[in-house]
């Protein structure tokens, strides 16, 4: 019965558009060289827009991530401060993307972040709005990184672990 429940709430819970797919490529854990393997939330490009304003990555909830040792024993689930972790990575990956791209400086900037993660039917899972950030970013590395603010935060359902994300970012300059 509780995995029923669940699931209706997956599907009954407040919707965004399905995530957008298209130019596949994995993400580089080394360009987070300043984190734990395990502390990198995303690991798949899944869409980039043609502005490089937006984009959505893929991440994997692993079973066996250390997080979720003797969390809630016998209820893992992904914690909302990997959540809110795996927004700061998938914005913070659009920023290198575009400071590859020569759309932004490298260097020690501030930035601006919304970010919403889905499921695949767009079912939301959590939000996270004003994310304000900055960090050393270069070609082939991000970080380290530093939040200054986060003006919202909503965490509307549970991630078990083997469920795929879809981090669905966007950045701008904070001015």
């Amino acid at each position: 019965a509780p995995a029923a429940a669940s699931s209706e709430r997956r599907e009954s819970g407040k919707l965004s558009s399905p995530p957008e797919s298209g130019d596949s490529r994995k993400v580089a854990p080394e360009v987070f060289a300043w984190k734990r393997p395990e502390m990198v939330f995303v690991h798949e490009r899944a869409w980039l827009s043609p502005g490089m304003d937006k984009a959505i990555l893929k991440y994997t909830n692993p079973a066996d991530h250390p997080f979720c040792t003797g969390l809630f024993p016998g209820n893992p689930v992904m914690m909302g401060i990997t959540q809110w972790i795996a927004a700061l990575d998938g914005a913070a990956w659009l920023l290198l993307e575009k400071v590859e791209a020569g759309l932004a400086a490298p260097g020690n900037s501030r930035w601006k972040a919304d970010v919403e993660i889905l499921r695949e039917n767009g079912a939301l899972v959590a939000e996270v709005k004003g994310l304000v950030f900055s960090g050393d970013v270069a070609p082939g590395r991000i970080g380290p990184l530093s939040v200054e603010k986060t003006r919202r935060v909503g965490f509307r359902d549970q991630v078990r672990p083997g469920e795929e994300l879809f981090v669905r970012a966007s950045v701008a300059p904070v001015e």
